[in-house]
């Protein structure tokens, strides 16, 4: 089953410090998803590039976390999101086109609050030392779709139901957060690994 792409409502959680080199590639990403009704809240954590002047011209909502950690920034960002999905995403992922309706279709398919993938994938102009370390790295995710109790918060989807229902991220752990984050939401609600949702990964190794 499958919802409409007209109905949909979608947050999009950017946590960011000094993100200049990679952060329009991420929202360029996030504007081809072609929703109709979205919100970019980028929380950035006290850069000093460019980072904030290239999300200015995206009309990003735009938080300060000077202080706090990433946990702090996801869920400043959840505090101050209008909409019923959060998609948290990092600021070295591109999103792949049409991720956000193959993501919903899939928590309807699954009966899931939570889904996204343990994998990454390969851009097209990668170099063969990324590719071989991608598939060593996630040979065991490929062609997946299964039941799990975490997936990494470099792109995720959650309902902001279930996400205020544990109240966010544990603002106390440094790292981690989201495999806490996700076993608190497994105690309540199912969450779905699936290899089709893997994102783009720009930090990924190009040389020996």
């Amino acid at each position: 089953m499958s919802q409409d792409i007209s109905m949909i409502k979608v947050s999009f959680i950017v946590p960011t410090k000094n993100s200049g080199h990679t952060i329009i590639e991420a929202l360029e990403s996030i504007k081809r998803q072609n929703l109709a009704h979205y919100e970019v809240v980028v929380v950035d954590n006290g850069s000093t590039d460019d980072t904030l002047e290239k999300c200015a011209t995206y009309k990003c909502i735009v938080f300060h976390n000077n202080e706090g950690n990433v946990s702090t920034s996801r869920n400043m960002g959840a505090a101050g999101s209008s909409f019923d999905y959060l998609c948290f995403v990092d600021s070295d992922i591109i999103i792949p086109d049409n991720w956000i309706q193959q993501a919903i279709t899939r928590l309807h398919e699954t009966k899931s609050v939570l889904c996204g993938s343990k994998a990454v994938k390969p851009l097209p102009n990668e170099t063969w030392v990324s590719k071989a370390w991608i598939d060593h790295l996630f040979v065991s995710e490929q062609n997946q779709i299964k039941n799990t109790k975490w997936v990494p918060t470099q792109l995720m989807l959650v309902t902001s139901i279930a996400f205020k229902s544990v109240e966010g991220f544990d603002e106390t752990l440094v790292s981690c957060e989201d495999v806490e984050f996700c076993h608190r939401v497994s105690e309540k609600y199912k969450i779905t690994s699936s290899a089709d949702l893997a994102p783009y990964h720009l930090g990924n190794p190009k040389t020996i």
